[in-house]
């Protein structure tokens, strides 16, 4: 009898594990993934650390809280019933610099026990010794579990960071459960930007819950996380649309019914740019009786205001989708980094106006980071006989863990110091990882003399360029 209930559970043990694996797929070859949890207690079960430090105004409250959990028994609580603060350190310790990492939480709310006519919005400050932060907002419309996710690459001086959880300045209840935190890595290997080079985390606006898109800030955190919007009795509105968007399902709009009582709607999103370093902004853009506008504004060191825009794409007024991008070079800034908002705004010419903004991109230029490049001949010294023998070789290796799309033109330095136009060397082409490919070019002088070679390789907003001398004879 025993050995039939051993048997018995073996087998209900097994088909558990099997329609588990089932249920959840492994990860494929180029996922990216957590490597690792970094969050101890992560559903709340357990008490909580002596330096999760919470802060409360009158009338507000944090604590672990078993009358509600998306899993296990406890959660994570904040309330306020006199529209205070609430917030709390969730964690804090060291990070790799220029590494990517995300962090996820689910949370709901409410307003019961309060006379508020809309639940508080879940806030995710991510903050840096230095001073620089990054926010992330979850949606007032959570009255069930949602996951707030946020994404993003730490600047190159980053050794430390702390993850803060606020109810910011209105009445109600939030909960939050089920906390990750980590390093994200793709094929085994870190990961050191989003796979696409994009910094701005849901640049394409195709993830999101609740009425709201991640890692987008309708309007500024500090006017009361939507309280002023909800309270203009829709003069303006900032919306998650689905009205004709430029790629997938999803993009951002702002609608302006009374311009008398809302000049401006606002989208926002920030990021630790690196000092002394080369960036560009570009997205999508598309209006209907309004204006559109993209900048990229960074923090005073006192946080007293705001700087010049380092960047600014000006009024763009389009009623079909236009794309519209601008280079920047960020200051020294004493060598630190520094928190930019990535800034969208738009003004209706008329009521009723509306703008629409995708595909929404902010990355670093500079050289392909892992790309190798030989340039050589079966001649000493580049030196050939002949026009007709004039055949150098360029190689291009992948020495990175990762796949990489290339493509890039090549120009000939003639005798006189000028430059040839460009001319097609490779279309894109994706290189797997550790790949390499070779590309003969033949016939690349018309008389003796000395030459340059100049090849030019791009891939997304980074480029390298490389330089052989090479001599053709009388």
């Amino acid at each position: 009898m025993r050995k039939t209930v051993a048997v018995v559970a073996f087998v209900l043990l097994f088909v558990t594990y099997a329609l588990s694996a089932w249920s959840q797929p492994a990860a494929q070859p180029g996922d990216v993934t957590m490597k690792e949890n970094l969050i101890l207690n992560p559903s709340f079960e357990d008490p909580l650390q002596d330096w999760q430090a919470a802060y409360a105004g009158p009338g507000a409250d944090a604590a672990r809280d078993d009358s509600c959990a998306a899993s296990g028994k406890w959660s994570l609580r904040l309330r306020s019933k006199s529209g205070e603060t609430s917030k709390i350190l969730l964690w804090k310790g060291p990070v790799e610099p220029n590494r990517r990492y995300r962090f996820e939480i689910r949370y709901a709310n409410s307003i019961v026990g309060t006379d508020a006519e809309v639940a508080p919005c879940p806030l995710v400050r991510i903050w840096y010794p230095n001073g620089a932060a990054l926010y992330f907002i979850g949606s007032h419309l959570a009255d069930d579990w949602q996951t707030l996710v946020a994404e993003f690459t730490t600047p190159k001086d980053a050794t430390t960071l702390n993850i803060q959880l606020y109810l910011e300045r209105k009445k109600g209840s939030l909960w939050f459960d089920d906390a990750k935190f980590g390093p994200l890595e793709r094929n085994g290997q870190p990961l050191v930007t989003a796979p696409d080079g994009n910094l701005l985390f849901n640049g394409d606006l195709e993830q999101g819950a609740a009425g709201q898109p991640y890692g987008w800030e309708a309007g500024c955190v500090f006017r009361g996380i939507y309280g002023e919007w909800l309270a203009m009795n829709k003069a303006g509105a900032n919306v998650w649309s689905d009205e004709q968007p430029n790629s997938g399902k999803k993009c951002l709009a702002g609608e302006v019914q009374d311009p008398q009582k809302v000049h401006d709607i606002e989208w926002q999103q920030r990021v630790a740019l690196n000092p002394d370093t080369d960036y560009k902004l570009s997205c999508w853009v598309r209006t209907d009786g309004a204006m559109a506008r993209a900048s990229a504004i960074p923090l005073k060191p006192d946080f007293s205001g705001v700087d010049q825009p380092l960047c600014y794409i000006g009024n763009t007024s389009s009623p079909t989708w236009v794309q519209v991008e601008r280079t920047f070079h960020t200051p020294a800034w004493d060598g630190k980094s520094r928190e930019v908002h990535i800034y969208l705004s738009g003004t209706a010419t008329r009521p009723g106006g509306k703008m629409f903004w995708d595909d929404i991109r902010l990355a670093e230029l500079g050289e392909i980071k892992g790309l190798k490049v030989e340039i050589t001949s079966n001649k000493p010294q580049n030196a050939f006989a002949t026009v007709q023998d004039a055949t150098l070789m360029a190689k291009l290796t992948n020495a990175t863990n990762t796949p990489m799309t290339v493509s890039g033109y090549y120009s000939i330095g003639k005798p006189d110091g000028s430059f040839s136009p460009p001319r097609p060397l490779l279309p894109e082409t994706e290189l797997a990882a550790g790949d390499s490919k070779s590309l003969p070019l033949a016939n690349i002088a018309k008389e003796p003399g000395q030459y340059k070679l100049r090849v030019t390789l791009k891939s997304g907003d980074n480029t390298t360029q490389v330089e052989a001398a090479f001599s053709v004879g009388g």
